[in-house]
């Protein structure tokens, strides 16, 4: 499994840079050969310089980088098993010892809206290593395999900068739950140091301030010399800096970044503690390419001792953990050019989270039990569970959980799916999907479980918003367990920015915006883009308002408006809102979200950008006699939704309400339905409004609506889809030939 960096205190960490790539043979290949000193050829003399870093979008930069780290970690004071694996997600693993790694490390230029400002990704493929462990006798020293290798690839969160090196606030194309601010150390082994804001000469400083865990640092930057890099002429951009500081830790604040299970175990173990930086040191140079405006080579190294105290509570005392280090990182770029899309695609895509980890995250609310592998015979049971209603989960992780006394118990967590995601009734659906008579409801806290007999055996199932939890064994344990299970965190809800890949017509989306599961950079294929998500502004014990439906589709109105730059009614781009329902509401699931998907020709297309802005881009129309499917024309003999059948204008002088305008709207759609004459069919074909607007889009001058007729079953009331338009001969598409 590849993973994404998460920059936590481990400083020395964060130098061996968190990112990579492969050389594209198409790439230009940049000068890699200094003049060696006591050279003939004179320094050349740069005179006044404006340094500025050049961005191309697309542009993808090679590095090759060689790190050393030496560190030694003390703990001081008794630790179990549990409080080892803490420290060993906040990056303090226990050893004595060093690695050395070489490898390539890929930095990407994305389109960002300012020109002088691009995103950037950092992908690191290393491809040599060994790790020296020092023992009381002597050191060992073992070859890291390949396969270790590819587990150490990582990618760092993308961050925005500008042509000076300075970070900038703004939307990266990265899921939102990466919030991680890239570690500045890693960012001048990435782009390099900040530049000056002014035009400079040999000899001048500047300072640049960087935000480390525990401490402020202020870097002292020294235009110090020119020299010939391969007959170019260059700078070298020398740097020092040293820090110390202490303050207390918020482990809190690493619940909302990609490593879930980092911040939820911190967080319910009830970790506490503080930080002190007693030595940071920094020092080493860059060359510096004016002309080409990127960083050719450099070297820097850094030292650090960090203290801290950690405890939690219930415990004795606290925990002291010393952690030392000394690390160098020398990068050289090999070469530059346009990203292909299978590099793109390489890099990008490290930026999602694996649902393996997703499912396993549940299982550190067990801190209490031993984890074993699952046993066989409970295996058969969650088995025949997990086959009987695969299609609404994915990724079924399971263990046995073993209490100090008593029989253990089994469980297996997965991912839901579809529209099982979200739904407040998913374990209830399910358990009658594995046997619609044997169902016993068992109370717990603030949730219910339902307890179902099945062939192999009996299964306790719960659910939250993004996962199905499934125990096997004593009912008086899996009750306490199931407890736990669904006493975390809220899940993460979808932010605004995000982007989402589903699989599938847009009305079967997630029930309601929950988990990272599907969220991926937004230049990779994906089908929908959040443009809007907050929890709902009523205090905890209010009613569920009666128009909450009118204020949300109001306030995606508005918010689809800010994004898209059009109004949802004039333009191919279609809006989903979500809203609590009541059993969502009683169980305090309070949330507002807005998705967006853009179609053409009958079809949802795959986006690999951003929607922000494209309304206008994206114009809707259509004639009298248009057929539809997802609000796009398509040729009326291929299977569609709707055939529009007429034009009218609202002529209220007020907004007179959505169910009052939707009502005057239907009786005018009927009486157009009546001249559209339609050939009688299968069914019967009945007339709606299609575009009733928002009080939003009223607001603005929206009057004008169309109408279309749709073929509906009596039996269920839903439409049919078909083939022909209704003014001539028309039929029923078949179900097995209806797309998905």
């Amino acid at each position: 499994m590849r993973r994404v960096c998460v920059i936590g205190f481990s400083l020395a960490v964060v130098t061996t840079a968190c990112v990579g790539g492969r050389t594209p043979e198409t790439r230009t290949t940049l000068p890699r050969v200094t003049v060696a000193p006591g050279s003939s050829t004179p320094a050349p003399d740069p005179g006044p310089l404006d340094l500025r870093y050049k961005f191309n979008a697309g542009e993808i930069t090679n590095v090759h980088s060689i790190a050393d780290l030496d560190r030694k970690t003390e703990i001081v004071g008794e630790i179990d098993a549990e409080f080892a694996q803490l420290l060993k997600l906040l990056g303090f693993e226990v050893y004595d010892g060093g690695f050395h790694v070489t490898g390539p490390l890929d930095v990407v230029s994305l389109e960002a809206k300012d020109p002088t400002v691009r995103e950037v990704v950092a992908f690191f493929h290393p491809n040599a290593g060994e790790i020296t462990v020092r023992r009381d006798s002597g050191a060992e020293v073992a070859q890291m395999t390949q396969e270790e290798l590819v587990e150490q690839s990582s990618t760092m969160t993308p961050f925005l900068v500008d042509d000076r090196g300075g970070l900038v606030e703004g939307l990266t194309g990265a899921p939102r739950f990466l919030r991680a601010r890239p570690d500045p150390v890693a960012l001048l082994n990435v782009i390099g140091p900040a530049l000056p804001e002014k035009v400079v000469q040999l000899g001048d400083e500047w300072n640049q301030t960087i935000e480390i865990p525990g401490a402020s640092v202020e870097i002292t930057l020294l235009l110090e010399r020119a020299e010939f890099f391969d007959n170019e002429p260059i700078v070298v951009i020398s740097l020092t800096a040293s820090g110390a500081s202490d303050g207390p830790i918020r482990f809190e604040d690493l619940s909302g970044r990609i490593g879930t299970e980092t911040g939820e175990a911190f967080v319910n173990a009830g970790l506490q503690g503080t930080l002190s930086v007693e030595r940071f040191t920094m020092s080493g140079e860059v060359k510096f390419d004016p002309a080409l405006g990127r960083i050719v080579e450099s070297s820097i190294a850094t030292e650090h001792r960090i203290v801290l105290q950690l405890g939690r509570a219930g415990d004795a005392a606290p925990v002291t953990v010393i952690d030392t280090s000394s690390t160098s990182n020398t990068a050289t770029v090999l070469d530059t050019g346009q990203a292909t899309l299978e590099e793109l695609a390489e890099v990008l895509g490290q930026l999602t989270v694996d649902p393996n980890l997703l499912a396993s995250v549940p299982f550190f609310r067990l801190g209490e039990y031993e984890l074993h592998p699952a046993e066989e015979g409970a295996l058969a049971v969650l088995n025949q569970a997990i086959g009987a209603i695969a299609g609404a989960l994915q990724s079924p992780v399971a263990q046995t959980v073993v209490p100090e006394q008593g029989e253990p118990v089994t469980v297996a967590t997965a991912l839901l799916v579809g529209t099982a995601r979200g739904h407040p009734s998913v374990s209830q659906g399910l358990a009658a999907v594995l046997n619609s008579e044997e169902q016993t409801e068992v109370p717990l806290d603030q949730s219910t479980a339902i307890r179902v007999e099945i062939g192999a055996g009996s299964l306790l199932l719960g659910a939250d918003e993004t996962t199905l939890f499934m125990i096997v064994g004593p009912a008086e344990l899996a009750a306490e367990v199931m407890r736990k299970l669904l006493s975390g965190p809220k899940p993460y809800q979808w932010e605004a920015g995000d982007c989402l890949v589903y699989v599938g017509p847009p009305t079967n989306v997630a029930f309601a915006p929950f988990g990272e599961l599907g969220l991926v950079h937004c230049q990779l294929p994906h089908q929908f883009e959040v443009v809007y998500s907050e929890p709902t502004p009523e205090p905890a014990g209010a009613s569920l308002p009666a128009d909450l439906t009118t204020t949300v589709g109001n306030t995606c109105a508005e918010k689809f408006d800010a994004y898209i730059a059009a109004l949802p009614s004039s333009t191919t781009i279609q809006m989903i809102f979500f809203l609590p329902d009541p059993a969502e509401w009683d169980l305090g699931r309070r949330y507002i979200a807005c998705i967006v998907y853009n179609t053409s020709q009958g079809k949802q297309l795959e986006l690999t950008e951003r929607l922000e802005g494209a309304g206008p881009d994206n114009p809707f129309s259509v004639a009298v006699g248009d057929c539809l499917a997802l609000r796009s024309a398509l040729p009326c003999s291929e299977p569609h939704d709707w055939e529009v059948i007429g034009f009218a204008t609202s002529t209220e002088k007020t907004f007179p309400g959505a169910e009052e305008l939707a009502a005057s709207q239907q009786i005018e759609c009927d009486r157009l339905l009546t001249e559209y004459a339609p050939r009688v069919g299968p069914v019967e074909v009945k007339s709606y409004p299609a575009n009733t607007p928002y009080e939003y889009e009223w607001d603005r001058g929206v009057r004008d609506f169309y109408c279309v007729a749709a073929a509906v079953n009596e039996a269920d009331g839903l439409s049919e889809s078909v083939i022909g338009s209704f003014k001539e001969n028309w039929s029923i598409v078949p179900v097995n030939q209806q797309s998905v």
